[in-house]
């Protein structure tokens, strides 16, 4: 009997959870909020695995996204590394946010670090027609004193 392994992209509507794709190693750090580990490779990992029901949109091919669950917790992002720019319908969503108040630090959040120039520098990637309905929930983008550049480089429709 042949075995098939099953994929997050296999089970239509599931969600990842970004700690499937992180070293168990690094998980009580991160949730502690004290993690120094890079889950640049892990973020990407999550996000790849939702890869599903290919589609072109002039001329490039893109994929369907879902969810990726950030449980609480720091996650530290190698600047101009993590591009989601070929997944459409994306949805990051964590423990909760700062809201309003600055002071406050965010159950979840997604620090980008790394020295860079100004007009390079990006925390996440999205390119118009190689990425739609990128969203985030319940989680803070940040970044770190020595990152100078965009938290976000977009040129892409329904950015929320």
């Amino acid at each position: 009997m042949a075995l098939t392994k099953v994929t997050y992209a296999m089970i239509e509507g599931a969600v990842v959870n970004v700690l499937d794709y992180i070293p168990p190693a690094e998980h009580a750090s991160i949730q502690a909020g004290t993690s120094t580990y890079d889950c640049t490779a892990g973020v990407q990992a999550a996000v790849d695995a939702l890869k599903s029901n290919p589609v072109t949109i002039s001329g490039t091919t893109c994929y369907l996204g879902g969810t990726v669950y950030f449980p609480k917790g720091l996650y530290n992002i190698t600047h101009s590394t993590l591009d989601v720019s070929n997944v459409l319908d994306l949805t990051f969503v964590g423990d909760g946010s700062r809201g309003y108040h600055s002071y406050y630090i965010a159950p979840t959040r997604i620090v980008v670090d790394g020295t860079g120039s100004i007009s390079t520098s990006y925390g996440i990637k999205l390119l118009a027609n190689k990425s739609r309905n990128f969203s985030m929930r319940n989680m803070s983008l940040e970044y770190s004193n020595s990152f100078a550049g965009s938290l976000i480089y977009t040129t892409a429709p329904g950015l929320t």
